[in-house]
């Protein structure tokens, strides 16, 4: 797959890169070996990563972190357009020393803005590394855990929501899809990822939503029709509730 890597901050300790790849047919990568440890967001794609840990199912949701010399393989699944990913990556030892290696998370709206805010922050040479540094350890600290070996049940409820948040699909429905009841899908969903799909599915619509405000979405009804909302105002109440601010002025800060 062809990609772009553009370096946005780097120092002795860490560089910071903006990966961008075209869609391609989805297949897994032939297995690669970091130098370093690393830290990865897939942006606004969907993504699993197998290593000798088990499989991971990273949505737009998830950070994860490589340990040196862990080799892994991923596979990005088939979507339209360009995929922008983020790679932190630890030049000297320490450099990410307060991020177990190997762990991964599901980012909470806050922080998830919080992230894309600095990302963009970056791109426009308004903050370096050592911002890196200070916004990772209190971000991830504020997010739940991803797992690692969900089970099939789960792993197809989450693909079909990650696929299109905006869907008005039910708990019913949902449970269709992964073929077991509602009353089991709501127990398993919350054992393995800590939450329910409703705050699942809601995390989802808000970061499409703040993937669409960043590349300079204007029509805030068309957005909130198409994430599911029952109406402009519904969303933007959604949307100050969890961010403390507009969909108005969060695009002015990240499309900027």
């Amino acid at each position: 797959m062809a990609q772009h890597r553009t370096t946005l901050a780097a120092d002795g300790r860490l560089r910071v890169e903006k990966v961008v790849s075209h869609a391609a047919p989805a297949q897994w990568s032939t297995p690669y070996r970091p130098e370093t440890r690393r830290l990865l967001w897939p942006g606004n794609a969907t993504a699993e990563l197998r290593n000798a840990r088990g499989e991971l199912f990273a949505d737009p949701l998830t950070v994860f972190t490589l340990a040196a010399g862990e080799p892994y393989r991923m596979r990005h699944q088939a979507a339209p357009g360009e995929r922008a990913s983020f790679v932190v990556s630890e030049l000297e030892d320490e450099g990410l020393a307060s991020l177990q290696a190997g762990a991964a998370w599901l980012l909470a709206p806050l922080p998830l803005y919080r992230m894309r805010c600095h990302w963009r922050m970056l791109r426009a040479g308004r903050d370096g590394t050592a911002a890196t540094e200070g916004l990772l350890a209190p971000v991830l600290a504020a997010s739940a855990p991803a797992p690692w070996q969900e089970s099939r049940a789960v792993r197809r409820v989450r693909e079909t929501l990650a696929a299109e948040p905006g869907a008005r699909l039910s708990l019913h429905e949902l449970a269709e899809v992964a073929c077991i009841t509602g009353f089991h899908l709501a127990r398993l969903f919350r054992a393995q990822l800590g939450m329910s799909v409703h705050e699942y599915r809601h995390r989802l619509r808000l970061a499409a939503a703040l993937q669409s405000l960043e590349e300079g979405e204007r029509d805030l009804a068309g957005l909130a029709h198409g994430l599911g909302y029952s109406s402009q105002s519904h969303f933007g109440a959604v949307f100050r509730a969890a961010l403390g601010t507009t969909p108005a002025l969060a695009r002015s800060r990240l499309a900027e």
